[in-house]
Formats: C-alpha cells, sequence, structure tokens
C-alpha cells in the first residue's frame, strides 16, 4: 500500500493484492487532481481486466489472440448506472437467506480484512 498525504487527508492511494488464486489486483485512487481516478486493474491468467469507476467502463482484453476469431482481443462492456456494492450487497443477503453458504461468508470476510488491513496500514503513515 502506498498513498500521499496533504494536510492529514489521503490525496492518492495505491494497493497491489496478490491473490491465492496467483490473480493480481490494482487499486489507484486520486482525489487531488481535477482529473478524479478510480481505477481498478485485474490480471488473471487468461485475461487483464481493467476497470474504470467514475466512467463505468470496463475493458478486457484476452492475453491470447486467436487468429480465428479476430474479434475476441479486446471487449469494452459499459456497466449500469447503479451503486455496485449496494447491489452486491443486496445479492449477497438474498444469497445468504435462500442457502447459507460458508464458502462465500469466509470470502466476504477475508475481504473485509483485506480491506481494514488497507485502512490500517493507511492510518499508520
Amino acid at each position: 500500500i502506498k498513498f500521499l498525504k496533504k494536510r492529514n487527508k489521503i490525496i492518492f492511494a495505491t494497493s497491489t493484492l496478490e491473490h491465492d488464486n496467483k490473480c493480481i489486483t490494482r487499486i489507484l485512487s486520486n482525489s487531488e487532481c481535477a482529473k478524479k481516478i478510480r481505477i481498478l486493474n485485474i490480471t488473471t491468467e487468461k485475461k487483464y481486466i481493467s476497470a474504470n469507476l467514475l466512467t463505468r467502463e470496463i475493458v478486457v482484453t484476452n492475453k491470447k489472440y486467436n487468429k480465428k476469431q479476430s474479434n475476441n482481443l479486446e471487449k469494452k462492456i459499459n456497466a449500469p448506472n447503479k451503486n455496485a456494492l449496494l447491489e452486491e450487497l443486496k445479492d449477497f443477503i438474498e444469497s445468504c437467506k435462500k442457502k447459507p453458504n460458508n464458502n462465500l461468508l469466509n470470502t466476504f470476510y477475508k475481504n473485509t480484512l483485506i480491506c481494514k488491513e488497507i485502512k490500517r496500514q493507511i492510518l499508520l503513515n
């Protein structure tokens, strides 16, 4: 986790997470300059995903190019204009109501711990 503070306020933060499944996620946020930046990059074994959280544009790029299907290299997706976190939380609650799933709860708990650790690291500096 790296960040920059100005007048006790975080103006820039970046974090790189390496997951158990060998995926890498890079989170970048900037609140100081005129052009606000909220970007999430994910690298998997087969794809590279870049999400601009402000414009809601997601670009999925295949790592391997298939000559037979020349249009499969890159795909742009525009996410719906919804509060993604709220929608995810609603889906999670509905899923737990229908069928309690310990694996899902453990994943949610681990994600919460990661967020708390990122916050703790930022507040330490």
